[in-house]
């Protein structure tokens, strides 16, 4: 898959609608895996491993009155060829088996090797959530902030 294919389908992905809202939380775990591939963790952690800072990243953006589970955008992302899981299980199973997921290769290769992709894709995802009240304090936490502008969108590019 080429760099205008992988940057194209971040438009692609189908979040849950929540009364009228759509969840940002597949968005915000993709930002926190290309976050990890900028700084050259890990491609695909056992979810034990993150879960409690994929927990803490999700947080902020909950739209139901629980936080979201981060199995869920975890299992979801699935579905795009940024994201690989190692097996297909229901979310629900997820933190039993320890499943392990992350970046593609061809992802996590591009964000890492190529600042200008990174960026791109950065830049993508801002457009897409940027707006949300607690993108902000999201996009100061991330290293990649240093690779596109911050983030000033006035509506999101939902799809």
């Amino acid at each position: 898959m080429t760099g205008e294919e992988l940057l194209a389908s971040l438009h692609q992905i189908k979040v849950q609608i929540y009364k009228g809202q759509p969840a940002p939380y597949q968005y915000v775990v993709l930002l926190w895996a290309i976050d990890r591939a900028h700084i050259g963790r890990p491609r695909m952690p056992r979810f034990g491993e993150v879960q409690d800072e994929l927990r803490r990243a999700l947080a902020p953006f909950t739209l139901a009155k629980t936080p979201p589970n981060p199995a869920n955008p975890w299992v979801a992302l699935g579905q795009s060829p940024w994201w690989e899981l190692e097996a297909t299980i229901p979310y629900k199973l997820v933190a039993k088996h320890d499943l392990a997921a992350g970046l593609s290769v061809a992802a996590y290769d591009r964000v890492r090797d190529d600042a200008g992709f990174a960026g791109q894709a950065v830049e993508s995802i801002s457009r897409v959530i940027g707006n949300h009240s607690a993108y902000p304090a999201l996009w100061k936490s991330l290293s990649v902030s240093d690779l596109a502008p911050s983030p000033s969108v006035a509506s999101p590019d939902w799809h």
